[in-house]
């Protein structure tokens, strides 16, 4: 997360009053972008778009497995089977098949 913070700050050896950004996470560019892919998948559950979810939960899983990220590699597949699960019925003895 990126924060403004109204201080002084230190450029080029003089003193300037203004913002500046601040990194308060150690959060590297593939975490922030599954942040990112995490929000995109939930305004496309809130619009009803299950395919474009799908496609964005792919992305988060791949992402993380390449990161070692394995609890959030899970969530993402949990919800993308559930997801599909949803366009293909019946849902339970397709989200069964996929486990």
């Amino acid at each position: 997360m990126i924060r403004q913070l109204g201080i002084i700050c230190l450029i080029s050896g003089t003193i300037a009053a203004g913002t500046c950004s601040v990194n308060l996470t150690n959060m590297n560019p593939d975490e922030q972008q599954r942040k990112e892919l995490w929000q995109q998948v939930q305004e496309a559950q809130q619009k009803s778009l299950p395919k474009t979810a799908i496609e964005k939960l792919t992305q988060i899983y791949d992402g993380a497995v390449a990161d070692e990220d394995y609890p959030e590699a899970v969530k993402a597949l949990a919800k993308r089977y559930f997801l599909e699960g949803s366009i293909n019925q019946p849902m339970v003895p397709y989200v069964i098949r996929n486990l």
